[in-house]
């Protein structure tokens, strides 16, 4: 059985997105003989023709009839996997192209099933807090947003969201219950441990690792935190992991700071599983669709998220502050890192672990090859 994947970007571009659709389509091999061809759709992507035995095509152009001539020569596939992220597909988020091909495609082809992964809806969002909105565009863009993901679940036969927010926020889009939504938060890019050992029994090092640019809003703005939780948790050496930051980095107050640089996924996977706790600056509210915050869990590391504000989490994806992470957030009496220490490390970080495992890379696949064979994926 054959599937296409249209993704963004694929290796050797750094994106998130392509690294969940490579390892996804993996799996799907592995467990459901499952074959994936890919479908890249930014036209200056430059990388092999095929990766890992999957085959890859590419668009030239971002036109709908470009889009719909490329799918017709990959052949005839059951079913067509969209990694949506509007961003990826169109400056603005606004990738009116692809969901007008789409459209015609499937007036062409009835028999192709298309299945959507939302890994967002459209692009206003809450305040990622020290740097500048990425969203200011988008919020007025926003109502062509939302008409663009409501055309595209209601031309899906299945939907794959990582946040019950958006599950709720397609619902209301369409106005209707026909098309099958399936909640799962993101798995991990980097692998899964398959034994996690107690923090107590780990190296007492603080991994921080992810992009240059969110790494250095980390050691820029959240050095006291870091000085914090090293202490509580008797840390005696920071790992910083990923592209170089540009910045000056031997130590964070008395704990000295190794800089691995990039590193391969198995490299990462076994430098986590050694670690005792993981820091990442992000959105509480959002933490399920993260890739970092995954791989922390993952891996049975304490997840340590740091903000500048104090923000409403709703709990609906089932993660809650002081339970699935320790909030290290500036000038918040009521959340006093004083509390933290070991023993409370381990019952977060395996809290986490337990929430990660019921929808991890396994249950993501079962999830896609139950939409591609026509099976409900509703949860």
């Amino acid at each position: 059985m054959l599937t296409i994947q249209i993704v963004p970007k694929l290796f050797p571009a750094v994106d998130g997105v392509g690294d969940y659709a490579l390892s996804l389509a993996h799996q799907l091999r592995q467990d459901f003989e499952i074959e994936t061809h890919f479908l890249v759709g930014d036209p200056n992507w430059s990388g092999d023709r095929e990766i890992d035995g999957f085959k890859i095509s590419q668009v030239t152009a971002q036109t709908s009839q470009n889009l719909v001539s490329t799918l017709t020569g990959i052949g005839t596939a059951s079913s067509i996997v969209l990694q949506y992220v509007g961003g990826g597909y169109a400056k603005r988020a606004c990738p009116t192209w692809l969901v007008n091909g789409l459209a015609q495609y499937q007036a062409k082809r009835t028999d192709c099933k298309l299945v959507t992964m939302f890994h967002e809806t459209y692009g206003s969002g809450p305040p990622y807090y020290g740097q500048d909105p990425p969203w200011i565009s988008a919020f007025w863009l926003a109502p062509l947003q939302r008409n663009i993901a409501s055309r595209l679940t209601l031309l899906s036969h299945s939907c794959v969201t990582s946040r019950a927010h958006f599950k709720e926020q397609l619902n209301h889009f369409t106005r209707r219950q026909e098309t099958s939504i399936a909640v799962a938060p993101v798995f991990s890019n980097v692998g899964e441990a398959q034994q996690i050992s107690p923090l107590k029994n780990r190296q007492p090092i603080l991994a921080i690792f992810g992009g240059s640019r969110s790494r250095s809003r980390v050691y820029e703005q959240f050095a006291a935190e870091i000085r914090s939780a090293c202490q509580l948790l008797e840390i005696e050496k920071i790992y910083d992991i990923g592209p170089s930051t540009g910045l000056d980095l031997t130590e964070v107050g008395n704990v000295p700071v190794v800089c691995l640089g990039e590193k391969t996924v198995s490299e990462i996977g076994e430098i986590l599983l050694n670690s005792r706790a993981g820091i990442l600056n992000y959105h509480p509210e959002f933490l399920a669709k993260s890739g970092m915050y995954a791989a922390y869990s993952a891996y049975g590391v304490m997840p340590i998220v740091v903000s500048s504000n104090v923000v409403r989490v709703d709990g609906r994806d089932g993660l809650h502050a002081r339970e699935h992470y320790w909030p290290m957030v500036v000038s918040a009496n009521d959340l006093a890192p004083a509390q933290l220490n070991l023993a409370v490390g381990q019952t977060i970080a395996s809290n986490a672990a337990t929430w990660y495992r019921s929808h991890n890379l396994s249950a993501h696949a079962r999830i896609f090859a139950n939409a591609i064979r026509s099976e409900t994926v509703d949860s």
